[in-house]
Formats: C-alpha cells, sequence, structure tokens
C-alpha cells in the first residue's frame, strides 16, 4: 500500500471522528445554556408565585379594609341615629331651660365661720 491511500483512508476516517468531537462539544455547550435558561426560567416561575401570593395578600387586605369601613359608617349611622334620638328627648324633656341666675346671698361678704350654722348642732 502507498503512503497516499494510507492518509486518504485517514483523513476519510478524521473528517467524520473530528465532526462527531465538533458536534460533541457543541451539544455540551447547548445544553449547558439550557440547564442555566430552565434554572432561570425556575427562579423565575418561584417569584412570580411569591409575587401572585402577594397580590392574594394586599387583595385580602383590601377586602379587610373596606369591610372595616362599612361596619364603620354602619356604626357611625347607627351613633348618629342615636344621638339625634337622645338630643330630640332631651329637647322635650326639658322645654324650659333657665339660666343661672346669682342669688343674693352669693354677692354677700360673709364668711362660712360667721354665719353659717355648725352641721351638728341644731
Amino acid at each position: 500500500m502507498s503512503a497516499t491511500l494510507i492518509l486518504t483512508a485517514g483523513l476519510l476516517i478524521a473528517i467524520p471522528v473530528a465532526i462527531k468531537y465538533f458536534f460533541a462539544f457543541e451539544i455540551r455547550g447547548l445544553v449547558e445554556k439550557l440547564k442555566t435558561g430552565e434554572r432561570e426560567v425556575s427562579g423565575l416561575h418561584i417569584r412570580l408565585v411569591a409575587l401572585q401570593r402577594e397580590q392574594d395578600v394586599v387583595r385580602g387586605a383590601m377586602q379587610q379594609i373596606v369591610e372595616h369601613r362599612n361596619w364603620a359608617e354602619a356604626r357611625r349611622g347607627i351613633l348618629k341615629a342615636e344621638l339625634s334620638e337622645l338630643k330630640s328627648f332631651s329637647q322635650e324633656s326639658v322645654p324650659n331651660q333657665r339660666t343661672f341666675e346669682p342669688t343674693t346671698w352669693a354677692n354677700s361678704s360673709w364668711s362660712v365661720d360667721e354665719q353659717a350654722p355648725a352641721l351638728g348642732s341644731a
């Protein structure tokens, strides 16, 4: 056999082997990129779930605030009605309100010891 035939056979065998290794390394790099992308997607999915939970919590808090406001408005209405009822009752029960008028002894200058009778003596 001649050297050219051996070199040609070696070249014909080397080309497919080189292509095989080239594709193997490219596929390994692509698989690593795919795994990295899957990890990123998994992390993004976890963040999405956390954001959805947070959104549910905020939605629940908003609903609770609305309920508390409704209860407060109802209580305020009840208290307003009771207050107006008490006001109308007090106006009906006391038709003549007198103003304070000082008596003559309130302006006098006597002291308690001089003119007031003792509590125990009769």
